[in-house]
């Protein structure tokens, strides 16, 4: 707590923070090898899921990864409630991820699929 508020703390890490897919699924920088295993995770949550969600919004620095964001299929359950966070940004960051992807070399390790599964 702090002046009445909840509040998190995380451990401090050195180096540069950098952005490798954001939250809408889209890749953030170009010829980068953590980006590209980055992208492949990404990927790799979707087709492990059965295409009901995808891990985005990965950051961090070097190979210290953190504060990610889940994209459902869809951004609500039945009764309503915002699944996962209110930034879930579901179906468009899924959407957005396959818009822009192009599989790498760790896509192809991992043997996944070069589309989206069908809705």
């Amino acid at each position: 707590m702090s002046n009445g508020e909840v509040v998190t703390v995380e451990k401090f890490i050195e180096g540069d923070f950098i952005k490798y897919v954001n939250n809408t699924g889209e890749r953030c920088v170009d010829d980068n090898l953590i980006a590209d295993k980055a992208e492949a995770f990404c990927h790799y949550s979707y087709e492990k899921s059965e295409g009901k969600l995808m891990v985005v919004d990965i950051q961090g620095s070097n190979y210290i990864l953190y504060d990610p964001e889940i994209a459902s299929k869809e951004a609500y359950d039945e009764k309503g409630n915002h699944l996962f966070c209110s930034v879930n940004l579901s179906g468009k960051a899924i959407d957005g991820f396959f818009k822009s992807h192009n599989c790498n070399k760790f896509c192809k390790l991992l043997k996944l699929s070069l589309k989206p599964k069908s809705k």
